[in-house]
């Protein structure tokens, strides 16, 4: 954003002793629901600020502020975590006391990735089997989709059945999660502010989980059986403490491989 010179000007204000306070216009203002948000709370404190919510916010400026009692809205990037989060493992979770309108952007990606979205007032249902569709984002400011949300879903398309598109035009530094990513076993490509993800699920989980059995082949059991956990889930956990139980028995890595299948 930036002041606007030519909209700073003086304005008398009538409260009694005649004083001269300033007008300060802000021109191509965020627009999160954040401002707004903040806004709202210095009204009630006795400022004067118009158009929060809108590329163009007016503030005039008052002798003082007084104090107030106000709450703060729900965080939409963390309720957006959550929901990813629930989408990325295949389960389902109830975000309780949350703003729907302000996740729009993000319910109709995850819809079309094929996520389960359901509203009931100020609460919300996401639940996934986790056979995901890609789909392709390119960040911008709101109400568009947040950059705040753009890490968790490129996590979230490197176990989609099919290739995707990540552009990032707002934050240059958001893709250094790629790496990381790319050690746990995802297949994503940088080209500039665009990452191509191309993966299946079960690729990820596997050679994840293969990773890091060889990183703590020395460590305890405990260790490694979170790890595995982490990484696998349930599904496989009878079959990895057999095997626990009785590694010595056997090369780890043939067998581990065998797990995996």
């Amino acid at each position: 954003f930036f002041l606007a010179d030519d909209g700073i000007r003086d304005v008398e204000r009538s409260r009694g002793l005649g004083d001269v306070y300033k007008r300060e216009k802000i021109l191509n203002a965020a627009r999160e629901p954040e401002i707004i948000d903040l806004a709202n709370c210095l009204n009630s404190m006795g400022a004067l600020i118009n158009g929060a919510g809108t590329s163009e916010i007016i503030i005039d400026g008052v002798k003082s502020l007084n104090g107030c009692k106000h709450t703060v809205i729900p965080d939409r990037i963390e309720a957006g975590s959550f929901a990813i989060a629930a989408a990325i493992t295949g389960g389902e979770l109830e975000l309780i006391n949350c703003e729907p309108q302000h996740l729009l952007s993000l319910s109709e990606y995850l819809i079309k990735a094929g996520v389960n979205w359901e509203i009931a007032d100020k609460n919300i249902t996401v639940s996934s089997n986790a056979n995901l569709n890609p789909v392709s984002i390119t960040t911008s400011e709101y109400p568009g989709f947040p950059t705040d949300l753009q890490a968790q879903f490129m996590t979230l398309m490197s176990i989609a059945n099919g290739n995707s598109k990540i552009v990032e035009t707002i934050f240059e530094n958001r893709f250094m999660l790629v790496h990381e990513l790319a050690r746990m076993g995802a297949n994503i490509n940088l080209d500039g502010r665009t990452a191509n993800a191309r993966f299946l699920k079960s690729n990820l989980q596997r050679n994840w989980s293969y990773k890091h059995f060889e990183e703590y082949e020395d460590d305890g059991d405990d260790e490694i059986w979170n790890n595995v956990y982490a990484s696998t889930g349930s599904k496989i956990l009878d079959k990895i403490e057999s095997w626990l139980f009785n590694r010595s028995e056997f090369p780890w890595k043939i067998q581990f491989e065998k797990i995996c299948r």
